[in-house]
């Protein structure tokens, strides 16, 4: 089972600016199958909310699936649909989690049909449209 986002090496640096009320819970994922992925983690009781591992852009990075919505929110894991396609990360070095987080992203949305929700994609406002209805 692997950290989300925190580990030994990085937790200080992390967590050096955060305001003392600040104290998220550190995610633990678990050997839970969500499509591609072969780990993820269940946020809600309905398992509607779930969480997968796409580390690459940075250290513990995740995904967040809604099934209710049929969406992925990839963060910065990906910057579009494109990017997703061509199965190009959105990293700032390169390295082999980025390029297999986006191989199993890219799989998983062309398994699901899901839409992909990307911090970095100008289209998401017409995507949530999508996503809406």
């Amino acid at each position: 089972m692997g950290q989300c986002w925190r580990s030994s090496a990085c937790s200080t640096r992390a967590t050096q600016n955060w305001p003392d009320w600040f104290a998220p819970d550190v995610i633990e994922f678990a050997n839970r199958k969500e499509g591609a992925f072969l780990e993820s983690f269940v946020i809600t009781q309905d398992e509607d909310i779930v969480a997968v591992p796409t580390p690459g852009h940075s250290i513990g990075h995740l995904s967040i699936i809604v099934h209710s919505a049929k969406a992925v929110i990839s963060g910065d894991a990906v910057f579009n649909q494109e990017t997703l396609e061509k199965e190009i990360p959105a990293y700032i070095l390169p390295n082999k989690e980025g390029k297999r987080s986006v191989k199993l992203l890219n799989q998983y949305i062309r398994e699901s049909g899901y839409t992909l929700l990307s911090s970095h994609d100008e289209t998401v406002p017409q995507l949530l449209k999508k996503v809406n209805r």
